[in-house]
């Protein structure tokens, strides 16, 4: 069941990716699609600012398993960064031009966090990834000699 679903998630994700972009751009520009989730308890929290972080470390992630093959290469992965920073930071300076929506430095800085937060995670994933598929091969390839 997991290798049929990696497959599928390797198969289409740059349509995911791509799909997530115009998701982005949709809730970045669209009349009514901004979001307020100030929280109730008078917490100077607003909840929106988890959302900015899990967007962009979504979009960091399926950046990453788009370009991954195999053990990624460390120029497209560090492109991604520098790409997918310009695309968060471009979004949130370009609302100060859009009469509905407004500039704010705390979106920005969530959409930068879930960049670095994403980036730092597969990174990790991707270096101990290979140790355990030796190990699992290995674990295979003792079991197949009884």
């Amino acid at each position: 069941m997991w290798k049929k679903l990696l497959g599928w998630i390797t198969r289409y994700s740059r349509i995911i990716f791509w799909s997530w972009v115009a998701f982005i751009l949709y809730m970045t520009f669209a009349p009514g699609a901004a979001v307020d989730l100030t929280h109730p308890g008078g917490i100077p929290f607003r909840l929106d600012y988890v959302l900015h972080l899990v967007a962009y470390f979504m979009l960091y992630a399926w950046f990453f398993l788009t370009v991954q093959s195999g053990k990624p290469a460390l120029k497209p992965v560090f492109l991604g960064y520098i790409v997918i920073i310009v695309l968060g930071a471009g979004t949130e300076l370009v609302q100060i031009y859009v009469p509905w929506r407004a500039f704010n430095i705390f979106d920005l800085m969530y959409n930068i966090a879930g960049i670095l937060i994403a980036g730092i995670t597969f990174r990790i994933l991707a270096a101990y990834s290979i140790p355990v598929k030796a190990i699992r091969n290995s674990l295979n390839s003792n079991s197949n000699i009884k």
